[in-house]
Order: C-alpha cells, then sequence, then structure tokens
C-alpha cells in the first residue's frame, strides 16, 4: 500500500540455534523422502558440526548447533522392537549398520585425529559394545572395547554374562586377553589404576578353566591346550591345588 515502509523487521536479525535446527529438521525430513532406503539410517547416524563462516578477514563465525545423532535411542528402539511381532530382519541389519557405522567412525578418530573430540560419546560406544553382546557380535565386540577408554566400566558390558555363555575355552581367552591388551594400552596413555581390572581378568580366567561346560566340551583343540597351560604357569603350586585341585 502506498505511503507504507516495506522494510524487513527480520533483515538485521541473526538465526538462533532454534531457527537452525527447525532448519535442520526440515532438511532432513526432505533427505530423507529422496535418499535411497539403504543409505537413510547411515546418514543419520552421521554426527555434524555446527555451521561455520569465514570472514574475508580470516574471522570464524560459528552458527546453530552441532548434530548428535540419538545412537543409544535407536539401539534402544531396535532391541525392545526385536521381542514384539512387528520385528522383522531388516531390524537387524538396521542394528548391526548403527554398531558398524560408530565403531567405523571411532575407529577412525583413533587412527588419525585421536587429540580432536570424539564423534561420538563414550555412553553411546558402551551401548554399541552391549548391544555387540546382545547380538552375539563376537568380532564387533573385541573392535569396540578396543576403542574403550579406561573410564567406561567393564560391567556396562555384561562382560562376564557373555563369556559365560561360551563353552569353548579359546572363545573365552580371545576376550579375556583383547580386555588385557585394551586396557594395558590405556594405562600406557593415562594414569589408571588398572588393579581391580586385572582382579577381574584373572577370576574370568579361573572360571573359564573350570567351568564344567569348558571341562567337558571346550577344550578339544591344540590351541584350548596352550591357553590353558600359559594360565596355570601363572599360577603357583598351591593356587593350583587350591583353585582346581
Amino acid at each position: 500500500m502506498k505511503g507504507h515502509d516495506h522494510h524487513d523487521a527480520f533483515e538485521d536479525v541473526e538465526p538462533d540455534d532454534e531457527f537452525y535446527e527447525e532448519s535442520r529438521v526440515v532438511y532432513y525430513r526432505t533427505v530423507f523422502l529422496a535418499m535411497p532406503k539403504e543409505s537413510r539410517l547411515s546418514c543419520f547416524m552421521t554426527p555434524t558440526s555446527p555451521i561455520t563462516e569465514t570472514s574475508p578477514g580470516g574471522s570464524v563465525t560459528v552458527k546453530g548447533p552441532a548434530y548428535i545423532p540419538d545412537v543409544t535411542g535407536w539401539i534402544d528402539r531396535l532391541l525392545a522392537k526385536r521381542l514384539t511381532r512387528s520385528s522383522s530382519p531388516e531390524d537387524l541389519n538396521d542394528l548391526e549398520m548403527i554398531c558398524q557405522d560408530v565403531l567405523g567412525r571411532l575407529g577412525g578418530w583413533k587412527a588419525v585425529k585421536p587429540n580432536d573430540p570424539p564423534p561420538h560419546p563414550d555412553a553411546d560406544l558402551a551401548r554399541v559394545i552391549t548391544a555387540c553382546v546382545e547380538l552375539d557380535k563376537k568380532e564387533m565386540f573385541l573392535t569396540g572395547f578396543k576403542l574403550c577408554p579406561a573410564k567406561v566400566p567393564s560391567s556396562m558390558f555384561r562382560v562376564s554374562q557373555h563369556l559365560s555363555a561360551l563353552n569353548q575355552l579359546s572363545s573365552r581367552f580371545d576376550i579375556i586377553n583383547a580386555l588385557k591388551e585394551g586396557v594395558a594400552e590405556e594405562s600406557q596413555r593415562s594414569p589408571y589404576d588398572n588393579s581391580l581390572f586385572q582382579k577381574w581378568t584373572q577370576d574370568e580366567a579361573d572360571k573359564a578353566v573350570s567351568a564344567n561346560e569348558v571341562i567337558s566340551t571346550g577344550t578339544t583343540s591344540a590351541s584350548d591346550g596352550v591357553l590353558l597351560a600359559k594360565h596355570c604357569a601363572t599360577l603357583t603350586p598351591s593356587a593350583m591345588v587350591n583353585k582346581y585341585g
């Protein structure tokens, strides 16, 4: 209308975090519809940094929040769905994909930029490792534990529960030895007191060689015999009598 000022009242107002968050939701919904189905989950599990703008003078302005995917929430929902009638093989594939993606990103970060902030928090790594136990993915579990900082307690991973389900001696010792290597590596980089962990590994090793199911069916190969001999070599004669006599 003639005589009215058409100046945009928001022209000089910088968008806030809420604006960026709402815009991000709209963007992801659009991407979700356009993207091939097999790529969608991997996209949403990928963390992204805030938007940055660099001026001609070299100053950097950070706008909007970082995107931190809800890894733990997705795993919890998919595992819960597996217990219902609506579960499908795709749910299992999605779970494995989430775990593989998280472990892959953390492995790349640790190998290339270990001094930068990790792409996923410790709690998500712990949840991924627990999911590997629940899915009975031994290799993924071992990969995940090697990435663990010492401050993540082994009790979070239900390791003892997982070990007790394995009847083969070598299968138990594969995991126990991988845990030892991971903690030993962490102890070299930080003042980590691993005395409690050492006791736990010794107790688990003792249980492995004395469990009835391992004795009856789980010591069948040369590698099992070597592991048994190596473990017994760490014990004093009195300890051998007290534990296995």
